[in-house]
């Protein structure tokens, strides 16, 4: 009787062990997968310059967008390069988007952040004028921590330079 549960505690260590050996490389392999799409686009640019008379300006650009999917984790970046003409200038234009999502067992935590940057350049030998360049950004993080908020944070910052 001894042998026979020597031999079937063996026989199940054994089992154990070979399924073990199988599953642990496919669930190891299965939490670190992490998928990346871009796409790549060309865009028509339209918008207003608050640091000029909110001057409307149009043009093109590109815009690089990426996504990257974790298990846990969701990341997205998107930028835009371009240039754009108004009835005075020609302005530089680049904006920037980011955003952030991760999660755990019991934490959720939000990251964006928005920039835009236009650059005024004169067509004429006065311009450009002094402060005619638009910087924004904005900022903001979200934690949630078994379903209530624990932090709540967000910048905006606008100026002419």
């Amino acid at each position: 009787m001894l042998r026979s549960w020597l031999y079937s505690r063996e026989m199940r260590i054994m089992l154990a062990g070979a399924l073990l050996s199988i599953a642990l490389p496919c669930v190891a392999h299965a939490q670190q997968t992490t998928t990346t799409s871009e796409t790549i686009l060309n865009i028509a640019i339209n918008d207003n310059n608050p640091c000029f008379n909110n001057e409307p300006f149009s043009g093109t650009g590109t815009q690089r967008n990426q996504q990257t999917i974790s298990p846990n984790k969701f990341d997205f970046k998107s930028t835009t390069q371009g240039y754009a003409n108004s009835a005075t200038a020609r302005y530089d234009v680049f904006e920037m988007t980011e955003q952030e999502f991760v999660t755990t067992a019991r934490r959720a935590t939000i990251e964006l952040e928005n920039r835009n940057h236009f650059i005024r350049n004169g067509r004429r030998r006065d311009a450009p004028t002094p402060k005619d360049d638009w910087f924004e950004r904005f900022r903001s993080k979200i934690v949630i921590t078994d379903n209530q908020v624990t932090t709540n944070r967000t910048e905006l910052r606008q100026e002419c330079k």
